[in-house]
């Protein structure tokens, strides 16, 4: 490979490193391509991106970033780089989901909000609810004292409207 295109390579990882959410690192050797393809689709739906890295030039990649030069030690096999560009629970739960049906793929390591996550913290990532179900649960939280509010206050008038209703049928 000539130089020009390692350079390429190397800013483009950087670039990709530095606006992704999250980065997870996964072994991949055992997978065929056809599945390496349906992986890739899936992340796309989620905004996610798989990458094959060459460990050399991504060591270079994340050297100068602080957060992410931990994960350097995770670069020895055949290595994919998966980078979240937006919700990165949906990421690691796409791979988990895959992991389970191509046992091929393992999980090395995770880049989170600029900490570093093992597989078994990634998997648990996996596990929680993601960004859209997390809002509706923030936004039950804030209608529910309305909510309340507001059946307390129209109690006096259900009141009202079924004393009068007794009051009718007596009268009737």
């Amino acid at each position: 490979m000539a130089n020009e295109d390692k350079r390429k390579i190397v800013s483009d990882l950087s670039e990709k490193f530095s606006k992704s959410d999250a980065v997870i690192f996964a072994g991949y050797q055992g997978l065929t391509v056809a599945s390496l393809t349906q992986l890739r689709m899936k992340l796309r739906r989620i905004q996610g991106e798989l990458r094959i890295l060459h460990n050399r030039l991504a060591r270079i990649a994340i050297k100068d970033m602080p957060a992410a030069a931990s994960l350097a030690e995770h670069l020895k096999g055949p290595t994919a780089a998966v980078f979240a560009f937006g919700d990165p629970v949906e990421a690691a739960k796409v791979l988990k989901e895959f992991a389970v049906d191509q046992e091929a793929l393992r999980i090395k390591a995770g880049l989170v909000s600029g900490r570093v996550l093992d597989p078994a913290q990634v998997n648990r990532l996996a596990t929680l609810p993601g960004r859209q179900a997390l809002l509706g649960q923030v936004v039950g939280m804030l209608i529910s004292p309305i909510r309340r509010l507001v059946t307390v206050l129209s109690q006096p008038q259900r009141a009202l409207v079924q004393v009068l209703g007794q009051v009718a049928k007596k009268k009737s």
